[in-house]
């Protein structure tokens, strides 16, 4: 796998893709929700049947920070579209209702299921087909680490706790890490071929 290979930026420094805890150093900061001029990208990736988390990541520029609210739940996507509409009113309070690109992962059987769902609550959503070797998605994370920062609360916690104790290979806390890369590749902001992971 070329990806394994690669020598990845983080914090000024260089690690081995293939090893450590690459993301344990997180910054945090205050809740700062977008605001009107804010161009807010989404991403919601569904657990199907309750196996794994459903995550969900909102991301924005603020000057020179990649700002992230994240949040996700131990139970299937469809138990968790109240969840998503009241996390979508909470973030996007201040922010343009026309001015948000939420995307969610159409794999594993998911479908345009969520679509509907979502559709119904007033919020536009867009399928998205997911391809390639997940983890060396996620490692791309770490070209552009130093600039994400985190919104820290306690409905934060269980997102922001799997982002740190993701460790590359192991299927543990993969779920947060893969919705956050997910999010900015859709944002545009991660080097690489976007094609080689979305359909």
């Amino acid at each position: 796998n070329e990806y394994e290979k690669w020598l990845h930026i983080w914090k000024g420094g260089y690690i081995d893709a293939g090893g450590g805890f690459a993301f344990i150093n997180m910054n945090y900061t205050e809740p700062i929700m977008p605001n009107a001029d804010a161009e807010v990208y989404i991403f919601l990736d569904p657990s199907y049947k309750g196996i794994d988390n459903t995550a969900l990541t909102f991301a924005w520029i603020l000057g020179d920070k990649v700002m992230v609210y994240g949040v996700q739940w131990a139970k299937g996507w469809h138990d968790c579209i109240e969840d998503v509409v009241n996390t979508c009113n909470i973030v996007l309070e201040n922010a343009r209702k026309d001015n948000y690109y939420f995307y969610y992962e159409a794999n594993g059987g998911v479908g345009l299921n969520p679509q509907r769902a979502l559709w119904e609550c007033g919020i536009m959503a867009s399928p998205q087909e997911t391809c390639g070797e997940k983890h060396s998605k996620i490692m791309l994370l770490t070209s552009i680490y130093q600039y994400i920062y985190f919104i820290n609360t306690p409905l934060n916690n269980s997102y922001n706790n799997d982002i740190k104790k993701f460790f590359y290979k192991t299927k543990e806390h993969d779920d947060a890490p893969d919705c956050l890369a997910m999010c900015l590749l859709k944002m545009g902001i991660l080097n690489t071929k976007i094609n080689k992971y979305i359909r």
